[in-house]
């Protein structure tokens, strides 16, 4: 009796649950994890297929499919829930009841909120401020006067953030089946680049919009957005993809000197079977190890053929919000990359992937220039793709990727040859021929892995940062210079990207400079919190509508800059604080997760959607997904800390 009435006492303390409690609550977590990992599934691979009527209602057809698949992720959630604090109750005396309860007190909840989750309870909170207090409250909870990215909207993506970082358990297979999915998408819009429609989703669509839709996505905006997620997601698989194994293949070689130094005693020992037997288990672990290798080897061949078909597909997407993604992703990769040869190498094959990728685009284009949209009429890089300056650079730019290859391949083989000979020696002397052959196989393992895996010493990437930092400089200098400096004659041939005015980047210089105008007259209590979650469009309607007709015939329901949209929609705290979600996300990712390098390409992806919407617009057709891939590496964080307290 004393000790139950221990157990019930730790219970109620939170501190201690009796066996039957404690199996109840592992049964319920692994019953939550099973949920939650359902709805990411059907998230990735389901939700960017879905569409009811081809282009017609695309927006509102993803968006009520977000939302039955989270409100019905969320009630079945709930509904268990209640089964297991029934059960509880009744079984054990509410003890894991009462342990929940302590740890939603102030300091235990305060204290187990990240900065991510603080930031998005911030913008959370200072949305639903800003909705309250709106001149259109309706419009700005629903969203129905935009894109319906209103305060119900992001209700649902805050719950969807704390239940993936809360119960999913991050498994590559995820992020495969994402992959291939993405495939599907991209395979399609690279057909509708050569205006073949396969599925004859154009086929009603008005011919003068037929070059603004494309493959399951809709608009060509939208779609660049999704393939830059992708293109970053198997990207960064390639680079990361069997570094966790390297450190098991550098001891190939001791592990076979052990396998038959194991096997040499159990001979010696009298047993003969026994030491056969020792020698066929040993066998079995070295092909179990050459098998993972070889899975590991198809596996980064998938990631870098699908990178080379997701660079394809965002360059033939002909919206010049790629550029940005492609930067982003090609300026931050090597932070991650460069910490041995192996990530180096990488690297440039990721780099020569896009400038083949570019050089592919420019070559089919111009042969089959009639099935494509001519290049004044496309993008930056679809223009750049024809230009035979840019196809040198980047045919060189694919030899020196695949000399790199040849040069690192020579290394190791010469390596291997001369240990080769050492261990000859070594196992002449032993008069075993099959050990000289298993121990050279294994040697070769080593070899190569000791070779690739030599780590760069970090000035390397000290010296990328300093680059970068310059680099982002001179651009910022070269702007002031071209619209201030007096000197326009030097940027003419530039004028179109160098020169900010109302024209810039397809009239949203205009666009911009309506919003902040409008910001500027706002009262300070309306600076910090906005004017409300999409009502944007309404206010240049009211005020603008004639102005905007007037000037170029268009009308801006949208910043098209999520980070001015956010400004004048949720005000300077909303801003700060979802940049604050984003970056801290992010770092921690980066910094803090050690053992699943796969939830790198998570925070890659945030990454690659971030950069390009500075010209792109919030909508429920991609956003999911990319707040999706946040929750996901953040949700590996958490599975880390668990198992290291666990320890």
């Amino acid at each position: 009796m004393g000790s139950d009435n221990n157990t019930a006492e730790g219970s109620a303390k939170g501190t201690l649950l009796s066996p039957g409690a404690e199996s109840l609550r592992t049964t319920a977590k692994d019953i939550f994890s099973s949920v939650v990992g359902a709805y990411v599934l059907i998230t990735l691979c389901v939700f960017p297929v879905f569409t009811t009527d081809m282009y017609f209602n695309i927006l509102v057809d993803k968006y009520y499919f977000y939302l039955v698949s989270t409100i019905g992720a969320t009630a079945i959630l709930l509904v268990l829930t209640a089964v297991f604090a029934f059960i509880d109750s009744k079984e054990y005396s509410g003890e894991n009841i009462i342990r929940i309860i302590s740890n939603l007190r102030p300091r235990k909840l305060i204290k187990s909120l990240s900065a991510p989750d603080i930031c998005v309870l911030i913008f959370f909170l200072v949305s639903g401020l800003s909705t309250i207090c709106s001149e259109w409250f309706y419009e700005a909870f629903w969203g129905n006067m935009g894109r319906y990215s209103g305060f119900f909207l992001w209700i649902w993506y805050v719950v969807m953030y704390f239940l993936v970082t809360r119960f999913f358990r991050f498994k590559k297979i995820y992020l495969d089946a994402f992959i291939l999915v993405g495939l599907y998408v991209c395979i399609w819009g690279i057909q509708d680049y050569f205006q073949l429609d396969p599925h004859g989703f154009l086929e009603n669509v008005e011919a003068v919009d037929r070059d603004i839709f494309t493959s399951t996505i809709g608009n060509i905006n939208t779609y660049t957005a999704w393939v830059a997620i992708y293109m970053a997601v198997s990207s960064t698989l390639f680079i990361v993809e069997g570094n966790g194994l390297f450190a098991g293949f550098k001891n190939v070689r001791e592990m076979y000197g052990e396998t038959h130094r194991s096997s040499g005693s159990a001979l010696t020992g009298g047993s003969i079977s026994d030491g056969r037997s020792s020698e066929r288990n040993s066998l079995k672990n070295i092909f179990s190890i050459r098998t993972r290798l070889i899975l590991s080897d198809v596996r980064m061949l998938f990631y870098l053929v699908s990178t080379c078909i997701f660079f394809t597909a965002l360059i033939m997407g002909q919206s010049d919000n790629a550029v940005l993604s492609i930067a982003a992703l090609l300026c931050f990769m090597p932070f991650l990359a460069w910490k041995n040869r192996d990530g180096f190498i990488r690297y440039i094959i990721v780099l020569a992937a896009f400038a083949g990728s570019m050089w592919f685009t420019g070559a089919v284009s111009t042969k089959y220039a009639d099935m494509v949209l001519p290049p004044d009429n496309g993008s930056m890089l679809i223009s750049m793709s024809y230009k035979p300056f840019w196809k040198d650079i980047c045919l060189g730019l694919c030899g020196f990727a695949i000399a790199l290859i040849i040069i690192m391949a020579v290394v190791s083989v010469r390596r291997n040859v001369a240990n080769t000979s050492t261990e000859k020696n070594h196992n002449g002397k032993t008069g075993t021929a099959e050990k000289h052959r298993e121990s050279s196989s294994g040697l070769y393992l080593c070899n190569y892995r000791n070779t690739v895996n030599k780590p760069l010493p970090n000035i390397i990437r000290f010296i990328w940062l300093a680059l970068g930092i310059i680099a982002a400089g001179v651009i910022i200098w070269l702007f002031w210079d071209a619209n201030h400096g007096g000197h326009p004659e030097w940027y003419a041939p530039y004028s179109n990207i160098m020169y900010f005015n109302i024209n810039w980047g397809t009239h949203r210089g205009h666009n911009w400079g309506i919003l902040m105008r409008h910001f500027s007259e706002f009262p300070l209590w309306k600076k910090l919190i906005g004017s409300g979650p999409e009502t944007y469009g309404i206010v240049t309607r009211v005020f603008d509508y004639y102005e905007m007709k007037d000037t170029f015939g268009e009308i801006y329901d949208s910043a098209h800059n999520e980070y001015l949209q956010y400004l004048f929609t949720t005000g300077i705290i909303g801003l700060v604080s979802y940049l604050g979600w984003l970056s801290s996300g992010v770092f921690n990712i980066f910094t803090k997760v050690k053992h699943s390098p796969w939830a790198k390409a998570c925070a890659f992806a945030v990454i690659a959607y971030g950069f390009q919407a500075f010209v792109n617009i919030t909508v429920p057709i991609v956003v999911p997904v990319f707040l999706l891939m946040l929750a996901m590496g953040l949700a590996a964080l958490r599975e880390e800390r668990q198992e290291k307290s666990r320890e």
